[in-house]
């Protein structure tokens, strides 16, 4: 299962630009993966949301369209990290009894995992990722560079109109 890490920076230009981030995802991905964000992303997501203007209409895009992609989670699966390793058992298992394998035919997101992060969201990005060996997705492009460098790869938004490797 790839883990996909997801960016605050992310979030608010697919919001600006209207992109679906996880079909957007979906759509690059191999194989089955699985989105994680941090509470940090979700804190500093809430901080502009309460912003009057166009920077807070995106937050509260972007917080919207994450209520709905952990609200399709509800086949089953996790929300949180300690229920991960159920979640991908769980969703494995639906998947290959209904398709046969778990393949590309459409990469499955099993779900979305909120982990818990004290301290700077970049820094929890960079030392999950590589912990995890996940994809980051940021727009951030000091965040790309140091991923890069760390051998990560990176999903962006390309010609503000749709995801792709950075």
């Amino acid at each position: 299962m790839q883990a996909v890490l997801i960016d605050t920076s992310l979030m608010l230009d697919c919001a600006k630009r209207k992109i679906d981030i996880f079909a957007g995802l979906d759509g690059l991905m191999e194989s089955a993966w699985e989105a994680r964000i941090s509470e940090g992303v979700i804190r500093e997501l809430n901080a502009k949301a309460r912003i009057r203007g166009p920077k807070g209409a995106e937050a509260r895009l972007a917080l919207a369209m994450l209520a709905a992609w952990r609200g399709k989670c509800a086949e089953g699966n996790a929300t949180r990290e300690g229920d991960a390793s159920r979640a991908g058992r769980e969703g494995n298992a639906a998947r290959e009894g209904s398709a046969g394998n778990v393949a590309r035919e459409g990469a499955t997101r099993v779900c979305v995992i909120v982990e818990e992060n004290k301290g700077n969201v970049d820094g929890w990005l960079l030392a999950r990722g590589r912990e995890l060996g996940a994809i980051i997705c940021t727009n951030d492009a000091g965040v790309r560079m140091r991923a890069r460098a760390a051998g990560l790869k990176v999903i962006s938004v390309l010609h503000n109109s749709r995801l792709g490797y950075a």
